[in-house]
């Protein structure tokens, strides 16, 4: 009786470990998706589409444990510019077009214990995800030739 009782603990503690293991790889998931709708956001309300970086903390209290998501998302690059659907009634010199974006958006989870205002550079990575997405906004001003890839350095941030 005490061996099957010992098993079914075992199972039982590693079912939840993997449960917590589940989890925190979806938080990640999940913290990488709201960075590419924050991008896209920041896009059409501001026209802002430069790489941002930011952080979602969370704290427990009882143990002294702080967790933190860095979400990392890069520029909410043009990469193909058509002719636009709704765009025809003024076909004449129309300043619109169907543009497709390419953002890509990085999340880490980390932790670590001591003073929670940031991570020190020993926080232990815990997941990392990215998430790269492809955008059509139209009717949309098309980006020129020279804008495409505005920053070199970090078209190499986007990945399809």
């Amino acid at each position: 009786m005490t061996i099957v009782g010992l098993s079914l603990s075992l199972v039982t503690q590693t079912e939840m470990q993997l449960g917590a293991t589940e989890k925190m790889i979806q938080e990640t998931f999940y913290a990488a998706d709201s960075g590419v709708a924050v991008g896209i956001a920041r896009a059409l309300a501001r026209n802002e589409q430069d790489p941002f970086s930011y952080r979602m903390n969370q704290e427990d209290r009882a143990s002294n444990l702080h967790l933190v998501n860095r979400i990392n998302v890069s520029p909410f690059q043009a990469i193909l510019n058509m002719p636009c659907n709704f765009c025809e009634i003024n076909p004449n010199d129309s300043p619109f077009a169907n543009v497709n974006h390419a953002v890509t958006a990085f999340s880490e989870r980390l932790a670590w214990t001591g003073d929670p205002s940031a991570p020190p550079s020993t926080a232990k990575v815990r997941a990392r995800r990215s998430v790269s997405v492809m955008v059509e906004l139209q009717p949309w001003r098309p980006a020129a030739r020279a804008e495409m890839f505005r920053i070199p350095e970090e078209r190499y941030r986007i990945r399809f």
